[in-house]
């Protein structure tokens, strides 16, 4: 999946603050408006997940399985705020892992 969206980036301008949680609010208040990540732990998703719910977003793993989960699993994200850029950027994801 990294090098598909290395070779062939199918967006303007990525970026990494260093912070989980604040990228998360990010995506909740519209400034960012896609959010990828590959595994983090709970402690780095419960609240900004919270936070994108609670402003009418979506987010799932890589795989489709909701992101929360009671455990300390890693889990990947796909999420975003406005759902039609969300459905676009699942599938367009979906279709790389399948290749």
């Amino acid at each position: 999946m990294a090098q598909a969206l290395v070779a062939s980036p199918p967006y303007g301008s990525q970026r990494n603050f260093g912070s989980s949680v604040l990228e998360w609010a990010w995506v909740a208040c519209g400034r960012v408006h896609l959010y990828l990540h590959g595994a983090q732990a709970m402690w780095d998703y419960a609240a900004g997940l919270l936070l994108l719910t609670a402003a009418g977003g979506q987010a799932v793993t890589l795989t489709g399985e909701p992101v929360f989960h009671p455990s300390l699993e890693r889990r990947s994200v796909i999420a975003a705020l406005d759902s039609e850029r969300f459905l676009i950027w699942r599938d367009y994801l979906t279709k790389i892992l399948e290749n």
